[in-house]
């Protein structure tokens, strides 16, 4: 008789958009290999892009359930020039199942930013039978 166990790791989640990023949703899209939760995020721009007060804001959203994964979004901020994700706070329970789409939206853009990679930090159960 077999026996159903889970078996939990952390792993890493990654979005890159090459070239200039525009407005748009769906820039990039990962399909989830497991049931897991997002547990941190990072990212950053390889050009920042311009523009006083501007910045470039994310938001990943399940293609599936049309649930978006960031209360607020984090950013990109030209003042600041660290070319790093900044702040952004995740909802409750920021949980996702296997083959689901995560997608990457672009709410808002600085003057022509380019080169884009966002990573999120997961732990990600996989059910193996024994």
């Amino acid at each position: 008789m077999s026996s159903l166990i889970e078996i939990a790791y952390h792993d890493t989640l990654e979005f890159t958009k090459e070239g200039v990023v525009a407005v748009g949703d769906n820039q990039f899209k990962v399909k989830a290999p497991f049931d897991g939760e997002i547990l941190e995020h990072d990212g950053w721009l390889d050009i920042l892009g311009g523009g006083a007060g501007t910045s470039t804001d994310v938001q990943i959203r399940n293609e599936n359930t049309s649930v978006d994964y960031f209360a607020t979004l984090p950013t990109f901020e030209v003042d600041s020039a660290t070319k790093r994700l900044e702040g952004g706070v995740l909802i409750n329970s920021p949980t996702f199942k296997k083959d689901e789409w995560l997608v990457l939206d672009v709410d808002v853009v600085s003057t022509n930013p380019a080169d884009m990679t966002i990573r999120l930090m997961c732990i990600l159960v996989r059910r193996v039978s024994v």
